[in-house]
């Protein structure tokens, strides 16, 4: 049996002590696990998704997307097509069909400053 949302799997047949176990029954439940083990995505980078990426939405203190080092920095989904941009905890630029707003003026100044 697949995994369902939430990522749980079922093993397709149990077993219990005293019963004589069918030797179809074991392949049925390792198949089972050798496809979803199949399915799943390799950490080592060898092989791509090939399906949406989908991330929690997460907040500016725990974004969606982050690191394993650095838990409070990264993306996450401040609203409706919006995108937040998170370093140390604190929201530093959104992103929106609309550009980019820097709600602490210092990105705008740098890129301003840059074309000077």
């Amino acid at each position: 049996m697949a995994r369902n949302g939430s990522g749980t799997m079922s093993v397709t047949n149990t077993f219990s002590s005293g019963t004589t176990i069918s030797s179809s029954a074991v392949n049925a439940n390792f198949s089972d696990v050798a496809s979803e083990i199949t399915n799943s995505l390799p950490r080592d980078g060898q092989a791509s998704m090939t399906a949406q990426f989908k991330a929690a939405a997460g907040t500016a203190t725990t974004p969606g997307i982050s690191f394993s080092t650095d838990t409070n920095t990264g993306i996450y989904s401040k609203s409706g097509d919006v995108m937040g941009l998170v370093v140390g905890g604190t929201e530093v630029a959104t992103i929106s069909s609309s550009g980019i707003t820097d709600p602490n003026s210092l990105l705008l100044v740098g890129i301003l400053r840059a074309q000077l």
